[in-house]
């Protein structure tokens, strides 16, 4: 179960690196939630079209996660964000809820930003 989790993860990063809206929802539940300091997005398409319009504004992102942790059907990792366009890295907590290979429920929780030299 562990390895599905993993695998479900690292295809919501690779969707994000390559800018790859179908595999994004491919991996979404139809009722998933995506919060984070600005709130609360519901449902696969909506939160699908936040990620769009983000990668879109930003120019892109390169997301480098640290090791995942799993437990039963949550994964939490710690991630360094890396923003060319804006000349940012981002420092951000990831917290999924995946059942059935299907993220249900995202928590990003963002630290701070440091500008690239």
């Amino acid at each position: 179960m562990a390895e599905n989790l993993a695998e479900t993860v690292e295809k919501y990063f690779r969707a994000n690196r390559t800018h790859d809206l179908k595999l994004m929802r491919s991996i979404l539940a139809d009722d998933v939630e995506i919060t984070s300091q600005a709130g609360t997005v519901k449902g696969a398409d909506a939160c699908v079209e936040l990620v769009d319009k983000f990668l879109t504004q930003t120019g892109g992102i390169d997301p480098q996660p640290g090791p995942l942790l799993i437990d039963g059907d949550t994964v939490a990792v710690q991630i360094q964000a890396h923003l060319a366009q804006l000349k940012e890295i981002r420092n951000l907590g990831d917290f999924f809820t995946i059942k059935n290979g299907k993220i249900t429920h995202l928590f990003i929780y963002q630290a701070n930003t440091t500008k690239m030299a």
